[in-house]
């Protein structure tokens, strides 16, 4: 009623603040089915913000056009909503979608590198978590980082004994942290001691 063709305006508004509190709203009431074509003009936003917002929050409903459009957010030039179509495409947990997700495993950035590793490894393939590994010893310490938190999300095997190891080298202290708060994670039932 209403509450929705509010919404449809504000979402519509020239105004990108006033579109990202609309996505949030539409995500606290679940209006998103209802409002499902002007989601997806949003993913083609000239807003960064707005596009990441719109993949991660409302993960587009699982259609066949949505998952085209979340496809087409992978080469978003922002991280950001790289980093969350990755994300929503791990939700939908397709096994197909790994292969998709698979060039991501070398992306430059870290967090869209940890969570296309995380997917890939949810999704059925060791890949993801052979490029966890990897990521561990790189000689950055965001991508140290990424991989410590993404290790102990996906629980992947050997993922305690390999942080231990890692801890035992490691000289950033956001690192070390990281890695302490992904070995207690490792021990607690699956879903708490989220950071």
């Amino acid at each position: 009623g209403r509450i929705v063709d509010r919404l449809a305006e504000e979402i519509a508004s020239l105004d990108p603040e006033r579109r990202l509190r609309a996505l949030k709203v539409v995500d606290y009431v679940d209006a998103e089915t209802d409002l499902r074509e002007n989601l997806m003009a949003l993913i083609s936003d000239p807003d960064r913000r707005v596009r990441a917002t719109v993949v991660k929050i409302v993960k587009l409903s699982g259609s066949t056009e949505g998952m085209r459009h979340l496809v087409a957010a992978l080469s978003d030039p922002d991280r950001r909503v790289r980093a969350n179509a990755v994300e929503a495409l791990e939700d939908f947990g397709e096994p197909r979608y790994a292969g998709v997700l698979m060039p991501f495993l070398q992306d430059p950035d870290n967090r869209v590198r940890a969570n296309a590793a995380k997917a890939v490894w949810a999704l059925g393939r060791d890949e993801g978590r052979v490029a966890l590994e990897a990521m561990l010893n790189d000689p950055s310490p965001s991508m140290r980082l990424s991989a410590a938190w993404a290790m102990a999300e996906a629980r992947t095997p050997g993922a305690e004994e390999r942080l231990l190891a890692r801890a035992e080298v490691e000289r950033d202290p956001a690192v070390r942290a990281k890695i302490v708060e992904g070995v207690g994670q490792l021990h607690a039932p699956p879903g708490e001691a989220r950071a």
